[in-house]
């Protein structure tokens, strides 16, 4: 996602006087080749050339917990289980899933068949159930319950 966006740089304005929205724009560096080309880009040209509003929308949940944590949790540091556990659900998505295939993962939390099957088959789904798993591990907001939780509730 990180590679798709470059040179272009992502903000987000949260203000009670102005209010708040996202915003794109370029970023030049020395080192960036790119700008040495004939062809200019618009912001909009080059978001729909990498297609980026697919990958946006395949990465809201992750955006939310990076955003989330810079917005409400900026001086928190994660401990080094809840870093593992971030660096996996977000960048290896073949260790998170051998995580819930070959681990406790599946005696531990509440999976419904649909999700299992939609999981295996489709890497997308996979990473997209990481996200929101993740959310929950690092801020309490669990989509993915624990078995004893759905009990409970």
């Amino acid at each position: 996602m990180v590679c798709r966006y470059y040179p272009i740089g992502f903000g987000l304005l949260k203000s009670k006087e102005v209010g708040g929205g996202d915003f794109f724009f370029p970023i030049k560096e020395h080192f960036c080749k790119g700008y040495e080309e004939d062809k200019e880009w618009t912001v909009r040209e080059w978001r729909e050339a990498q297609e980026i509003n697919v990958i946006d929308f395949n990465n809201k949940d992750w955006w939310d917990i990076v955003l989330n944590k810079k917005l409400y949790a900026a001086d928190l540091e994660p401990d080094e289980k809840s870093l593992r556990l971030y660096l996996m659900a977000s960048y290896d998505i073949d260790s998170f899933r051998k995580f819930v295939f070959e681990s406790r993962f599946l005696d531990i939390y509440d999976v419904d068949e649909d999700t299992l099957e939609l999981i295996k088959e489709d890497e997308i789904e996979l990473m997209k159930f990481a996200h929101k798993w993740l959310r929950g591990v690092l801020f309490g907001d669990p989509v993915v319950k624990k078995k004893e939780e759905k009990d409970k509730g």
